[in-house]
């Protein structure tokens, strides 16, 4: 399960993802990302993200590629990020 919660600061939206980025919650996530992207500017916070399959990693690259900045005080969702970083 993948829960996305919104916060907005200073005209900027903060989602916090919490939990799996796998299976269909990529899709969504995308969706909501993207959503969220067209009114305005967008971060991630990923501090309780747990995981991400093969497609959410693609998805955390592309993120990244587009300029999202996406966040994280957790050492593991962090290794994760620096690992979509390098690629998918």
């Amino acid at each position: 399960m993948l829960r996305i919660t919104e916060t907005e600061a200073h005209g900027v939206v903060t989602l916090k993802l919490e939990g799996k980025l796998v299976g269909a919650w990529v899709a969504e996530a995308e969706a909501i990302v993207a959503a969220k992207a067209v009114a305005g500017p967008v971060r991630l916070n990923a501090t309780e993200l747990q995981f991400a399959d093969t497609v959410g990693m693609c998805l955390l690259r592309s993120w990244l590629l587009q300029g999202i900045e996406i966040s994280s005080s957790n050492p593991y969702s962090r290794a994760l990020i620096e690992l979509a970083r390098t690629g998918c």
